[in-house]
């Protein structure tokens, strides 16, 4: 299948070092971000501006063989004091390179907490991207913070991240 590609040359050199899978999950994950930035430029300058990267993962079902090591990298920024866009790319739990973009509302706010919901679409798991939603918990000091992340998809799923403001 590649070798007609290539005689057509529809893809640039480099991109035949890496699979379909990741090609389609990496693109995409960049155009979930550049619309995310794109966004966060329209907002007022008030708003905190994060980079986060997912860590890890843990599956509720222990009998599959998934990857609980998702590394990624990722932007989120306030919308509100109760609104957030997030987006990024990760490696998801089926070991493919995966673009979300979701937002998130904290329904509860206390000094270094967030407690919410979060709602979005996810790639890397079929064949299109999907729509995901969720549960969050944030914790955020003045420079760092970290989110704790509940799928009920797929038999459950915890996600955590680390995140440093940058704004």
């Amino acid at each position: 299948m590649h070798e007609d590609w290539r005689k057509h040359g529809s893809l640039p050199r480099w991109a035949w070092c890496v699979s379909p899978d990741f090609r389609a999950g990496f693109l995409t994950g960049i155009a979930f971000m550049i619309l995310a930035i794109v966004l966060i430029g329209l907002w007022p300058a008030k708003a905190e501006t994060w980079i986060s990267t997912p860590v890890l993962s843990y599956h509720f079902d222990r009998d599959s063989d998934k990857n609980e090591h998702n590394i990624g990298i990722g932007v989120e920024h306030s919308l509100s004091e109760r609104v957030r866009l997030a987006s990024g790319i990760f490696r998801n739990s089926n070991r493919i390179d995966s673009g979300y973009l979701v937002a998130v509302r904290c329904a509860y706010r206390s000094t270094n907490w967030c407690a919410g919901a979060l709602a979005g679409g996810v790639t890397g798991y079929e064949k299109h991207a999907i729509v995901i939603g969720g549960l969050a918990l944030s914790y955020e000091q003045k420079a760092w913070g970290a989110n704790l992340l509940l799928f009920p998809k797929g038999g459950g799923v915890l996600g955590f991240q680390i995140k440093w403001r940058i704004d």
